[in-house]
């Protein structure tokens, strides 16, 4: 094999099945069915890297320590996986690595695949069901989702998993992911209600498999059986152009945009939705947010230009990291009308009504425009090809985004 990973699309087969357990606390919803989980799923690593960004950015954790865990995993995840051919391929030397550092690894790379396989499925927004049920006793999947695939109904339950044993076969993949859905997510669907977020309606546990110096990745996605009954569906999780409105719980949104402005170097925006999360801190009506503005054909990108220490644009470099300009607006004007009437926490703030637009992983999602950045749902992006122009923004709490 022959690292670096830096471009090629890789496909991973991510076999869906359903769990035969039911709780008695689980009703059918009437006119919804879940979206069907994508059979394969293709992307180029820095889709897969901006997914593992934001999971590890979700928990409250500071910039500098963010941005640290997400450039050492990146390096060293494309210095492990084979740049040739389009199956997902581990290079040997994982096993070289010590027991700990495979262990957090596999963790993160865990979590960024089930991201991916729920951003096909039409979930947007995220937050760590730790950070949104802390009293909850028992195990509990990873985090929990909104988006348009839910249809209004509440919220999905997901816990990621991943292996990277000397062997795995689809077998183990799907024993794994069965595992986590019947311990981590089944005992709670149902039977849970999210504060400001609504009820675990659906549920579904995601595994990665690859084993070090074996060709081929093998995925396995297991979701709730029957909490839907026919006659409707969810949303559109992916194709079309056009952003897809949709009401979202304060706490959820706010927490999924703390980590997206933590990583697109929006240093005051992150500051004042985690003091709405409940960090101490002071809070000035005259806060500004300077924003560097790149345009990719139709789409204009925005990332932060920290008015203390502006890292760009240096020469041709831009940011890893950005946010689609048709969802921020929306989402700024709704954080600044909440600023305006100086809340302090999140408890009893209404919920947001926030656009998503269709993922783009590789090149086959991104149709006659051209593949030039991943983008998620949520409007977190990575540009893969340079820009067209720049110009400048700036956000107030009085004046939301300005030109």
């Amino acid at each position: 094999m022959a690292p670096p990973w830096t471009t090629s699309k890789k496909t991973v087969s991510a076999i869906p099945t359903t769990n035969d357990r039911l709780s008695k606390s689980r009703t059918p919803i009437t006119g919804y069915a879940p979206p069907s989980p994508p059979s394969t799923i293709d992307f180029v690593p820095s889709a897969l890297f901006a997914s593992m960004a934001k999971c590890a950015a979700i928990r409250r954790v500071a910039p500098a320590v963010s941005a640290a865990l997400v450039t050492s995993s990146a390096a060293l995840l494309g210095n492990l996986v084979d740049d040739a051919g389009s199956s997902f391929d581990l290079s040997s030397d994982f096993e070289a690595i010590a027991d700990f550092e495979r262990t957090g690894l596999t963790g993160r790379l865990g979590g960024g695949f089930a991201d991916l396989c729920m951003a096909k499925m039409g979930y947007a927004w995220l937050d760590l069901s730790s950070e949104l049920l802390p009293g909850l006793a028992g195990r509990l999947g990873d985090f929990i989702y909104d988006g348009p695939a839910t249809g209004g109904h509440g919220v999905v339950l997901a816990e990621a998993k991943a292996t990277n044993a000397s062997s795995v076969t689809a077998g183990d993949v799907k024993g794994i992911a069965d595992r986590g859905y019947r311990n981590q997510v089944d005992p709670h669907v149902g039977a849970v209600t999210v504060p400001g977020a609504g009820k675990i309606f659906h549920g579904y546990a995601v595994c990665l498999g690859a084993a070090p110096g074996v060709r081929g990745g093998l995925g396995h996605i297991v979701e709730t059986a029957v909490a839907t009954s026919p006659g409707g569906s969810g949303g559109t999780p992916a194709g079309g152009g056009s952003p897809v409105a949709t009401t979202v719980g304060a706490r959820l949104a706010i927490a999924n945009y703390r980590a997206v402005f933590n990583l697109i170097d929006a240093p005051v925006l992150y500051g004042c939705l985690d003091r709405l999360l409940g960090s101490p801190g002071p809070f000035s009506e005259y806060e500004s947010q300077e924003f560097l503005r790149f345009r990719y054909g139709d789409r204009w990108l925005l990332t932060g230009s920290d008015p203390t220490f502006c890292r760009w644009p240096r020469g041709e470099l831009v940011p890893p990291l950005m946010l689609a300009e048709e969802i921020a607006e929306p989402l700024l004007e709704q954080i600044s009308r909440i600023l305006r009437t100086k809340a302090r926490h999140w408890d009893g703030l209404p919920p947001f009504v926030l656009p998503s637009l269709p993922p783009i992983f590789c090149p086959d999602d991104a149709g006659p425009a051209g593949f030039r950045y991943v983008l998620a749902p949520d409007g977190l992006a990575s540009p893969v090809d340079g820009y067209d122009e720049m110009t400048r923004r700036t956000w107030t709490v009085h004046g939301g985004l300005g030109s």
